[in-house]
């Protein structure tokens, strides 16, 4: 199986998981895609820059470009528009309007939530509550030593470093 169908795999898995508000299923699969994010980022950092030729700088431009469709998925796709927008879509079901239900949330006071529902729709609800607390995790994931999130710093730097030696080619 080719590397680009295995991506293609792992966002469909992420989509349908949304979807079905599999938040467990959900947190391993970003795991996944967060980490080969990095992976790329440390891959083409290791090369050096002495020995690089015209072949080498194109596969490092090339995962750098797959590495910024990551940061791109993760970082705003994800988690500031299909996740919320898959919340926001089930919460009439329940009569909660969505900035109620993130300040609830984030003012721990879940309880007030669950008072108006129905004991039958508790777990369905939980369920979207699960999924809100991992999009939360991921919307703010920043990973020493980097401090931005998703570690923008270091593919900003990777970005950077690869860009100069293409423009320092001499072939």
């Amino acid at each position: 199986m080719r590397k680009n169908q295995i991506t293609n795999d792992l966002l469909a898995k992420i989509m349908q998981s949304t979807y079905l508000f599999d938040w467990v299923k959900i947190n391993i699969l970003i795991s996944e895609l967060y980490y080969r994010y990095l992976n790329i980022l440390d891959f083409v950092n290791m090369l050096t820059t002495k020995d690089l030729g015209h072949e080498e700088l194109n596969l490092c431009f090339i995962k750098v470009e797959e590495a910024r469709v990551y940061l791109y998925f993760l970082g705003y796709f994800f988690t500031e528009q299909f996740g919320p927008g898959a919340i926001e879509r089930r919460l009439p079901a329940y009569d909660i309007k969505p900035l109620d239900f993130y300040n609830l949330i984030d003012q721990f006071k879940i309880p007030e939530l669950l008072s108006d529902i129905s004991e039958n729709d508790v777990k369905n609800f939980m369920e979207i509550v699960n999924f809100y607390l991992v999009l939360k995790y991921w919307k703010q994931k920043t990973t020493a030593p980097y401090k931005l999130y998703f570690a923008e710093d270091y593919f900003n730097k990777t970005k950077k470093k690869v860009l100069f030696l293409i423009e320092n080619d001499s072939f």
